[in-house]
C-alpha cells in the first residue's frame, strides 16, 4: 500500500506470506508483523524479500538453500542477520537464490548456486550468507552496479556505465551466447549490447531489456513465444534482438509471459497463456505483444506478473 503496509495471498507452504503459519490464503490478508514503510518486495519460488524505506532487509519463507541469509526457515518477517558493509538499495529473487544491490554499487548473492546463478565462481548448492560478486576488470578498481534481475537459474546486472553482465544457466541462451558453446558459468560474463540499456528484466529462462527510447529487446527461451518475436529455431534464441513495433515505458516478466505498458498507458501481453495469464480471454499462447482488451479504454499505472498470474492497476479511463 502507499503507506508501506503489506498484504499477501496464495501459496504458503513454507510461510512465504509471513503470516506466522503455513496455510494457503485465498484472499489478501495484511501481514501484521511486516516492518514499516516497505518500498519493494521480491518473491522467489517459496520465499520473500522485503526492503524498507530505511534500507533494512527483511526475509521470510523457505531457507532450504540459504536464500534468506539465515540458518532456518521463517514464517514471519525477520531482519537478515548478516550485516553488509553498506545499506541495501535493491533486491531480486530467483527460484532459489537472492541478489542484493548496495548503495556503493556492489552485488551480493546467497542461496542455491548449483548452476552458477550466484556468480561467485563456484557451483555450491547452499550459501547461507550474502557473498560479494566480484567482476574481474583490470581497467577498473570498482565496478559499480545500478540494476539487478534474477531468473530461475541465472542472474542479470547492469553497471553505471551501461555494461551488461550475466551468470548462471545458459541452457536456453539466457546469457546471450551460443548454448552449444556454454551451458552455464559461475562468474560474471559480459553480454555485449550496442545501445544504452535503460532497464533489465528476467523471466524464468528469458530476458527483456529496454532502451531510453522505449525500444524493447529479448533473448533466451522461446518455446512459449515469450520473446515476442520470430526466432529461427522456435526453441530459443541467444541473439539479443528487438521486438518489432513495441515501444514501452514499463515491462515485467512472468515465468514465461510478459506484460508491457505503452507511453499511452495501454496494456499489452504475450507469451505463455495456459492459465489465461495473458488476459485475452483464452488459453492460447500469444506470439507477439497484443492489447489486453479489458484495458483498452483504461490508463494502466502499474503491472506485475509471476509464474501463472498477472496484476494490473488502472486509473480512470
Amino acid at each position: 500500500m502507499n503507506d508501506g503496509e503489506l498484504f499477501g495471498c496464495g501459496w504458503n507452504n513454507k510461510g512465504q506470506l509471513g503470516l506466522s503459519h503455513c496455510m494457503n490464503i485465498s484472499q489478501l490478508q495484511k501481514v501484521e508483523k511486516a516492518p514499516d514503510k516497505i518500498i519493494k518486495i521480491a518473491c522467489g519460488w517459496d520465499f520473500t524479500l522485503a526492503l524498507t524505506a530505511e534500507k533494512q532487509l527483511f526475509v521470510w519463507g523457505s531457507n532450504a538453500y540459504g536464500q534468506l541469509g539465515l540458518s532456518s526457515q521463517q514464517s514471519l518477517p525477520v531482519p537478515t542477520l548478516s550485516p553488509l558493509a553498506d545499506e541495501v538499495t535493491d533486491i531480486a529473487a530467483g527460484l532459489r537464490h537472492s541478489l542484493l544491490l548496495t548503495a556503493s554499487g556492489d552485488i551480493y548473492s546467497m542461496g542455491s548456486g548449483r548452476k552458477g546463478q550466484l556468480g561467485l565462481g563456484k557451483n555450491e548448492n547452499k550459501i547461507t550468507s550474502p557473498q560479494k560478486v566480484v567482476i574481474s576488470d583490470s581497467n577498473s578498481t570498482h565496478v559499480k552496479f545500478t540494476q539487478l534481475a534474477a531468473g530461475s537459474y541465472h542472474s542479470l546486472v547492469l553497471t553505471d556505465n551501461g555494461v551488461l553482465y550475466g551468470w548462471g544457466c545458459n541452457k536456453f541462451g539466457q546469457l546471450g551466447c551460443d548454448t552449444r558453446e556454454l551451458i552455464s558459468i559461475s562468474k560474471p560474463l559480459q553480454i555485449p549490447v550496442s545501445f544504452t540499456v535503460k532497464s533489465i528484466h528476467c523471466g524464468w529462462t528469458h530476458n527483456i531489456i529496454t532502451t531510453e527510447s522505449g525500444a524493447v529487446y529479448s533473448w533466451g527461451r522461446a518455446n512459449y513465444n515469450q520473446l515476442g518475436r520470430q526466432v529461427s529455431t522456435g526453441h530459443c534464441d541467444w541473439n539479443i534482438k528487438q521486438i518489432p513495433d513495441l515501444i514501452s515505458y514499463n515491462i515485467c516478466c512472468g515465468a514465461e509471459h510478459n506484460l508491457a505498458v505503452t507511453n499511452g498507458g495501454k496494456l499489452l501481453s504475450w507469451g505463455w497463456n495456459e492459465h489465461g495469464i495473458c488476459g485475452n480471454g483464452n488459453e492460447e499462447n500469444i506470439s507477439k505483444p497484443e492489447p489486453v482488451k479489458t484495458f483498452i479504454d483504461k490508463n494502466v499505472l502499474m503491472i506485475e506478473c509471476s509464474g501463472g498470474h498477472s496484476f494490473a492497476l488502472s486509473g480512470c479511463g
